[in-house]
């Protein structure tokens, strides 16, 4: 295995996370427009998603930015047919592969909700309801963009290190 590829397979994976980072820091930016300006009820809702799933992206992918130096290095310092780096690529391939399926999975079940309470409030008084709704599937919308393109360089580097 080339050690070159498993850096362009990081650096792609990096690129995605500082994406993560600034979509979480969008959103919680707006979420703050929207609660200390926009005072209607409404953006009061859509703020609340904003500012959860946004920090929630941005954590993730503050951590994964700051983790994949360390992979990086013990890429770079290993052999090219290390079986045994191999084998531990594979693995935590495998284990990555499977919470980007899960994460997929939840972000799915918030934007159907998400899209439920907007239309089951969309003629309401109760706008906040339908503010929240409307902020969760748009922040999941953009979850599981970012995470299909996740996947799609998972699968692609798995099937390569196989």
């Amino acid at each position: 295995m080339d050690t070159t590829t498993v850096n362009e397979f990081l650096a792609e994976q990096k690129a995605i996370h500082i994406i993560f980072i600034c979509t979480g820091a969008i959103s919680c930016m707006l979420s703050f427009l929207f609660f200390k300006v926009i005072k209607y009820s409404l953006f009061k809702g859509l703020a609340v998603t904003l500012l959860l799933l946004g920090i929630c992206e941005a954590a993730n992918g503050t951590v994964a930015v700051c983790h994949s130096g360390n992979i990086i290095n013990f890429a770079e310092k290993t052999k090219q047919e290390n079986s045994q780096f191999i084998k531990t690529q594979i693995q935590k391939t495998k284990q990555q592969l499977f919470m980007i399926e899960i994460c997929l999975f939840i972000f799915g079940i918030f934007l159907a909700l998400g899209t439920v309470l907007f239309i089951k409030f969309y003629n309401s008084v109760q706008v906040f309801w339908k503010g929240f709704g409307l902020g969760l599937s748009i922040q999941s919308t953009v979850s599981i963009i970012l995470l299909f393109v996740q996947l799609y360089n998972f699968k692609a580097y798995y099937n390569y290190i196989v």
